[in-house]
């Protein structure tokens, strides 16, 4: 489905019968994973495109746009993909495995969240970084008002700022960014 005010919605056909998981918006187009081989691209949100995800028969989990690039991860593995275009895209091994569950951007990185103690941050979407998280099962990041935001569930939401000062003033629940 689409919607011009997120008020009315239409709908749009994917190009298959899937478990659509995730979508995100850069350079010029939609794409959209599934938990399955066939992912989509859109240029306008309506017609949609088939296109084959980078590994077969994968749990993908999430994508998103930032510096230039789209990356995608796999649940449950230390695989994730990165494109330029949303078409063709590069797999390439994260430094741990875990039930990778979301992917964000801001301040210049990609941050990817799980259900473990780790979470992993990259410039470029290739080379990644492990850093320390609370323990959690973490379902979402975001990014917004100069703080990456995690919720999971039974954890309270966890946040970071890209001055490295702690916001929250439950210590306990609070990531902190190594540079």
């Amino acid at each position: 489905i689409y919607s011009i005010d997120g008020v009315t919605w239409a709908s749009a056909v994917l190009p298959a019968s899937a478990t659509w998981v995730s979508v995100a918006y850069g350079n010029g187009k939609f794409v959209a994973v599934s938990t399955g081989t066939t992912w989509a691209y859109s240029l306008d949100g309506i017609v949609w495109v088939s296109i084959t995800s980078p590994k077969a028969s994968s749990n993908w989990k999430a994508i998103a746009y930032g510096n230039g690039r789209f990356v995608a991860v796999i649940e449950n593995t230390d695989i994730s993909a990165y494109s330029v275009d949303g078409i063709n895209w590069i797999r390439t091994t994260l430094p741990v495995s875990s039930t990778w569950s979301s992917i964000t951007y801001g301040s210049g990185r990609f941050v990817m969240v799980g259900t473990n103690i780790t979470s992993i941050y990259s410039f470029d979407g290739i080379n990644w970084i492990s850093s320390a998280i609370p323990s959690g099962t973490w379902k979402c990041v975001s990014y917004g008002a100069g703080k990456f935001v995690a919720v999971g569930n039974g954890v309270a939401s966890s946040s970071f700022v890209d001055s490295n000062v702690i916001q929250l003033p439950n210590i306990q629940n609070t990531l902190v960014r190594l540079k």
